[in-house]
């Protein structure tokens, strides 16, 4: 309802602000890891191509995922982030991989080795997005 988005949006506030909220943990923790990344990628260890982030979900979390994506993209120009499906991911490991023919991803498509993943679900509970964890 309209009339829960402000208590709503207040609660957000009050969860950033807490020191050591899970937000705030999650988000230095994520900064860390790219940072790191890119020193890596700097460094002249990781291909210049290589995905750093790895973003995926599904159905709503996919979406967000993927504006998340195309907006760390143009915020950083260095920085490659891809999102995809984590439907897509457990095709590419099963033990008989599924082709994902007409999608960018397959197997040797993206430079994955070592990029940090992103995995997003509302819930926590969505079986593919699990499955990946």
């Amino acid at each position: 309802d309209i009339k829960e988005i402000p208590q709503a949006l207040k609660q957000i506030q009050m969860d950033w602000r807490m020191a050591a909220g899970p937000n705030r943990a999650s988000a230095w923790s994520l900064g860390r890891a790219i940072c790191a990344r890119l020193r890596e990628k700097q460094a002249g260890n990781i291909a210049p191509d290589a995905v750093d982030l790895l973003i995926t979900g599904c159905e709503v979390s996919l979406w967000l995922g993927e504006q998340m994506a195309a907006d760390l993209a143009l915020c950083f120009k260095r920085l490659v982030v891809k999102a995809v499906s984590s439907n897509k991911l457990l095709g590419l490991s099963l033990k008989f991989p599924m082709a994902q023919t007409g999608h960018t991803l397959c197997d040797d498509a993206w430079d994955l080795r070592d990029a940090v993943v992103l995995i997003i679900s509302h819930s926590g509970a969505t079986f593919s997005p699990l499955a990946l964890s």
